[in-house]
């Protein structure tokens, strides 16, 4: 990458763009980052970030333990396990130091790999304008609700923003926050944007992968076949394949769900206007291409719901029946195409060497259950 090339010297990411990503810092989009560990582009966060993504991990961390604990007492209870198997699986999870040292190592390990660099408020806000924007009600602070919660943004635009000044450069943010877009309207140091990829594909030499990108464009639009698209459709199968999906019903009898996953149909491609779909460059290397495509995606969900009542007498629940249903469901995932090979050959030289697909279906409500009376 040469820096004489690019509309922005830095790039930035607001705490709610992970959250909306759950914080994978390890894979996906956030993966994609390590790019930048010795480019001409820095990637930076302001210090209040970087507390408020230890606050977030740290409280994942705790739940995440907390559903395990909670599992081995249903194992143990269930005798599914002993004491001392759960013991030892304890030791193997929670071994590891407690919730802040967990989150304080994968985001150390985070900002390690990615070259990620740390702005600091206490040198570059400036607290006159940080007091002037609270009581003025201006950007990112607002006239309604609780301006206090604003802080931690404002606290990081400012910074940011002295840091671009003092480096001559602009900084590229990611950020759904409507008080960061309506900071960086008044900015000329600060420009945002919503979505992580379209970020990252703004650093990227488009050139390289110009001729990709309009025949896999032409592929979609026209509804072709090759060898992309194919591998997006296995790897969209092969993400609902044993799916652990939690299912919501209700029904006047007791019920217990059995033999649920959940079936490809179809998918269409998000589109950035009328037959264009919309295909991001995430990544380019001299031998590899990474791009972002988004696709909505339908599949059947199916569930077993067994049923029964209890016996006013035995006191003990008498199956009625079982009902097996299906449901069709729809969602949005990103998809991350890896791609090798000679790129200035078209389509036909690249191999497929990786596809992730970043997002699945989790639940599913099924309504009111009965049972199935149209059975013998």
């Amino acid at each position: 990458m040469s820096a004489i090339d690019l509309d922005y010297g830095a790039l930035t990411i607001d705490t709610c763009i992970f959250d909306n990503h759950g914080i994978t810092l390890e894979k996906g989009l956030f993966k994609q980052l390590d790019q930048f560990s010795g480019s001409p582009v820095k990637l930076v966060f302001a210090d209040v970030i970087y507390h408020e993504l230890l606050a977030h991990l740290t409280k994942k961390t705790k739940e995440a333990r907390d559903k395990v604990t909670q599992g081995l007492r249903a194992s143990l209870a269930q005798q599914l396990s002993d004491q001392t198997q759960n013991d030892n699986a304890r030791a193997l999870l929670f071994g590891l130091g407690d919730d802040a040292e967990i989150a304080r190592n994968r985001l150390t390990a985070f900002y390690a790999n990615t070259g990620a660099e740390t702005v600091s408020a206490e040198k570059y806000a400036n607290v006159a304008t940080l007091i002037h924007l609270y009581f003025q009600a201006k950007s990112p602070f607002d006239t309604a609700g609780e301006k206090k919660y604003e802080f931690p943004d404002a606290l990081a635009l400012l910074s940011i923003e002295a840091w671009a000044k003092e480096n001559s450069t602009k900084v590229l943010a990611v950020s759904a926050d409507i008080g960061w877009r309506k900071f960086a309207e008044t900015s000329d140091y600060i420009d945002v944007v919503e979505n992580l990829g379209d970020a990252i594909s703004h650093f990227q030499p488009h050139n390289a992968a110009r001729n990709i990108i309009a025949e896999l464009s032409l592929a979609v639009t026209q509804g072709k076949s090759n060898s992309i698209l194919n591998a997006v459709v296995s790897a969209i199968e092969n993400s609902l394949d044993g799916l652990d999906i939690y299912v919501e019903a209700s029904s006047a009898y007791y019920f217990e769900e059995d033999d649920i996953y959940a079936t490809y149909k179809k998918h269409e491609f998000i589109e950035e206007s009328p037959g264009v779909p919309e295909i991001n460059v995430i990544r380019i290397d001299a031998d590899s291409l990474v791009l972002q495509l988004i696709a909505s995606v339908i599949c059947d969900v199916h569930c077993t719901f067994n049923l029964s009542v209890r016996d006013p007498v035995d006191k003990d629940y008498v199956s009625i029946g079982d009902n097996s249903l299906t449901q069709e469901e729809e969602y949005q995932t990103e998809i991350l195409v890896t791609l090798s090979g000679d790129f200035t050959k078209g389509l036909e030289s690249i191999e497929v060497d990786d596809i992730e697909i970043l997002e699945t279906i989790e639940n599913v409500d099924f309504g009111d259950v009965e049972p199935d009376w149209s059975d013998d």
